[in-house]
């Protein structure tokens, strides 16, 4: 069965940053590497809201990340179906330091249906990778398809 993973990250391209980049290789990788991926960031001027880029879809419809935003983010995750894994990148400032974005992982977990769930969590574009629900190998698959990733992107710049 093709894995699902909803990455999760508050700036993605064209927005310039390190997480922004590291989000989007990891994202083309594991597309290449045969998943189905979708990126939930927030909106950016002049950029379409909705568009998929390289085999990612991308979904630019965060206007705020706060807690009566928590509904979409989890409908999103819904849709994916089950057994999706959700990769957060973290760091604060990107989401507005809002709350919601902390409570996130726990409220997946407790709204875990019938299949089970991944929820993996990075604080910079290296790790660490947090364990939630026992899960290991899912984060472990993200992180060995980051660093394919950044080898291939990195071979291809010299």
């Amino acid at each position: 069965m093709r894995s699902r993973v909803v990455m999760i990250c508050g700036e993605y391209p064209p927005v310039l940053g390190g997480i922004p980049d590291y989000t989007r290789l990891l994202a083309t990788g594991l597309v290449r590497e045969g998943s189905a991926v979708t990126v939930l960031t927030s909106e950016a001027d002049g950029v379409v809201r909705e568009v998929v880029e390289d085999g990612v879809r991308v979904l630019r419809t965060m206007a705020g990340w706060r807690m009566r935003d928590l509904g979409r983010v989890l409908r999103i995750v819904r849709d994916m179906g089950e057994e999706t894994v959700v990769h957060i990148q973290y760091p604060g400032v990107a989401f507005r330091r809002n709350p919601m974005i902390n409570l996130l992982p726990a409220v997946l977990r407790a709204r875990r249906h019938s299949g089970e769930r991944s929820v993996c969590s990075s604080m910079f574009w290296a790790g660490p990778r947090i364990r939630l629900n026992g899960v290991r190998s899912s984060c472990d698959t993200l992180a060995n398809t980051s660093l394919r990733a950044r080898s291939l992107s990195f071979r291809r710049s010299m």
